[in-house]
């Protein structure tokens, strides 16, 4: 029987436990060779991404706790999917899709051979410049394909009368926008990362961990506020852009996305390194805090957030935390304070505050 070696996180602690794996008839047996001892059934693992051929295969659990198994070894799904494809099929990407990508990213290869200095020296320029004009269907539809791949469907929590509160926060910001192309869409990801991500196309993800943090709907509305900045001015898009591809690059070209998981993975794996730089950031703070006024909700409630993430940065997992995607300084926040000043102010209590404590724990009250 083949065994391969692995890592296992158990969602709740840091802790990276060496096991091994091997095959059964019901699933995955996982053991560590001491108290350690699992199976893993096939229909409740997921494969959330894999970034590059170098890098391991990382394996969810379709848990409330986000268990999670790291493969390197390259033969690692082919063996499953020989062990049982039926029980596998569902982890495999599509041949036909990932052959076509493979045809068209090698003509575009072989074009770039000629035109290296319209490669590295123009087309950044190009894009950073074109990211403003690039039409919402096409954003939008990149970002539904990057949520195809971000997390298994179970992972979001879905309790419709709390997600109605939620979405009821992110319709004041988005009514109080004049002439907003947009369509916002609020996913909630059940897991204990403090982040939100805004995805080109008006798409929030924000994890259970961020949302837990929050003490009022205007809180939650400062967060929001901040990511419908990136998303209306362009941010998303442009760093995106700019982070892309060469396979990036020819789907933008043929105008095909479809449900391909080569595009979805590769668009998560740039969310892992999405970060903004200081004046994208203080744009966003800055118009943000703009739009809670608009919508009367308390502007201070986004420093309070801030403030928060600073204080707690010390005791959580660097990886997808808020600063680590959104650089928070003290100037920042300082800068917050001198615009509030400016501002005038007249929040009024929303009809989310008295479901607030329910819906903020929208993960545990759906579980």
């Amino acid at each position: 029987m083949t065994e391969w070696q692995g890592i296992y996180l158990d969602g709740n602690t840091p802790v990276r436990v060496s096991v091994t794996v091997t095959f059964n008839s019901n699933g995955l047996e996982v053991r560590d060779g001491k108290s350690l001892s699992m199976v893993w059934p096939f229909d409740q693992i997921h494969l959330t991404y894999k970034q590059d051929p170098s890098e391991p295969f990382r394996l969810k659990r379709n848990k409330q706790v986000s268990e999670t198994l790291l493969i390197s070894s390259p033969l690692f799904l082919k063996a499953l999917h020989q062990f049982s494809p039926t029980q596998t099929a569902h982890l495999l990407r599509s041949g036909q899709r990932k052959l076509k990508l493979k045809i068209a990213l090698s003509a575009l290869l072989g074009t770039l051979v000629f035109a290296p200095i319209f490669y590295f020296v123009l087309l950044p320029v190009v894009i950073l410049t074109a990211a403003k004009f690039v039409p919402v269907s096409w954003e939008e539809q990149y970002g539904r394909s990057i949520v195809e791949g971000f997390a298994a469907p179970e992972d979001y929590c879905k309790d419709r009368r709390l997600m109605t509160v939620l979405d009821s926060v992110l319709k004041d910001l988005s009514d109080s926008i004049p002439n907003n192309p947009y369509h916002f869409h609020l996913k909630i990801v059940n897991d204990k990362i403090v982040n939100a991500f805004a995805l080109p196309g008006g798409i929030i993800i924000v994890f259970s961990g961020l949302l837990e943090e929050t003490d009022s709907p205007d809180e939650f509305a400062g967060v929001l506020a901040h990511e419908i900045q990136h998303i209306v001015r362009h941010h998303s898009t442009r760093e995106i852009l700019r982070q892309a591809s060469t396979s990036f690059l020819v789907s933008s070209l043929t105008g095909h996305f479809g449900n391909d998981s080569t595009f979805s993975l590769r668009g998560v794996r740039m969310l892992e390194t999405l970060h903004y730089d200081r004046k994208l950031e203080e744009e966003a703070d800055r118009e943000g805090m703009k739009l809670l006024v608009s919508a009367k909700y308390q502007p201070e409630a986004m420093i309070r957030m801030f403030e928060k993430f600073e204080k707690g940065k010390s005791d959580r997992d660097p990886i997808l935390t808020f600063l680590s995607t959104h650089p928070a300084t003290e100037n920042r926040i300082k800068n917050l304070k001198e615009l509030m000043n400016q501002l005038t102010a007249q929040p009024v209590i929303h009809s989310q505050d008295s479901l607030w404590n329910e819906a903020r724990l929208i993960c545990q009250n759906s579980s």
